[in-house]
């Protein structure tokens, strides 16, 4: 998923938690569950053992963290410190994976060592036990369908628990 669904993923279930480090680590859980659910993000048009990202790529995902941003500036924005923290905390641990195991600056240098040779082979392991069922031609209509409809839903719930609507 891009990062804004995991984000906005961890970030529901950091409100329901109530505590950070729980709501932390339930967000790192909703990472491998929303990249079991088959679904497009940025890698999905890559060719096999490419991993260098295009530049067009590159605008989609400083498009999709900044979106992401004003997303969480408006949900995050006066609201009581312990909310915001755990939202927060919860959005964290849901981005967590994809910070560690996707961003090419420091991504080839971290698979070096453990545990991110581990959280990198899980990684991959969740995405292909959910793209497994699959084929090709339907990742991009059934990816956007799937992370919309997961996305909007936590979305609607982190509206209504931050009394937004």
């Amino acid at each position: 998923m891009v990062i804004t669904a995991h984000a906005i993923i961890g970030g529901a279930i950091g409100a329901a938690v109530g505590d950070p480090v729980a709501a932390f680590f339930a967000g790192v859980a909703s990472h491998y569950i929303a990249d079991y659910i088959p679904h497009t993000d940025w890698g999905s048009f890559q060719k096999a053992g490419e991993t260098d990202f295009t530049a067009g790529q590159y605008l989609g995902i400083a498009g999709d963290i900044i979106g992401g941003t004003l997303v969480f500036w408006y949900l995050l924005h006066g609201l009581p410190a312990q909310l915001f923290i755990n939202i927060l905390c919860g959005a964290a641990g849901g981005i967590s994976i994809d910070v560690i195991d996707n961003v090419p600056f420091w991504n080839k240098l971290l698979r070096k060592f453990q545990p991110f040779v581990a959280i990198h082979h899980l990684h991959l392991r969740i995405h292909n036990l959910g793209w497994s069922r699959f084929n090709a031609a339907q990742y991009t209509s059934l990816g956007i369908t799937t992370q919309i409809v997961i996305g909007g839903l936590a979305l609607f719930f982190l509206l209504m628990h931050t009394g937004r609507i």
